[in-house]
């Protein structure tokens, strides 16, 4: 029978026997002072078109109300891009069912691009759009920020392109 005299010592045995116990590891180093932080914000990239062998004057050409492709096509000039979106910007985007709540959630954020004439649009500003201002009971939006970043990110027909903009105060 083993006496509590033997466990006593068969624990002090023990004890002198194990690996001593290292000092706890040093704390991590202290991060290195961040630099400010970076929004990520958006427009459509012509570049990213052509990298897509897609044609952006077409998909504009399709998004323009008949009376601006009027008042382009009365030019002797050839009409850019740039112009074809400002007068989207100008004309089309504030007619009724340019945007309604039904449409894709894609083609509401280009056509919100496309409203802005093309100005970078964070994409805090594209959340709302879409999951509160084109929200509707039909067609209702539920994406998280990340969600929709990655909608953007991984696009493939639209010409997304992010861009990182340094946040203010």
């Amino acid at each position: 029978m083993t006496t509590p005299e033997d466990i006593d010592g068969q624990l002090a045995d023990l004890i002198a026997s194990e690996t001593p116990i290292s000092e706890p590891p040093a704390e991590p180093p202290a991060e290195e002072e961040e630099g400010p932080e970076l929004k990520p914000y958006y427009l459509i990239a012509p570049s990213r078109f052509e990298e897509l062998n897609l044609s952006l004057t077409d998909m504009l050409l399709s998004r323009q109300c008949p009376e601006s492709k009027k008042r382009l096509d009365s030019s002797s000039k050839k009409t850019t891009d740039s112009q074809r979106i400002k007068e989207i910007a100008k004309c089309c985007a504030k007619k009724e069912g340019f945007i309604v709540a039904e449409m894709p959630l894609q083609e509401i954020v280009f056509k919100s691009l496309l409203s802005q004439g093309n100005k970078q649009v964070s994409l805090e500003q594209l959340h709302y759009l879409v999951t509160d201002k084109w929200y509707s009971p039909v067609n209702p939006r539920s994406i998280s920020p990340k969600g929709l970043q990655q909608v953007l990110d991984n696009d493939a027909h639209y010409g997304f392109s992010q861009i990182l903009v340094e946040e203010e105060g």
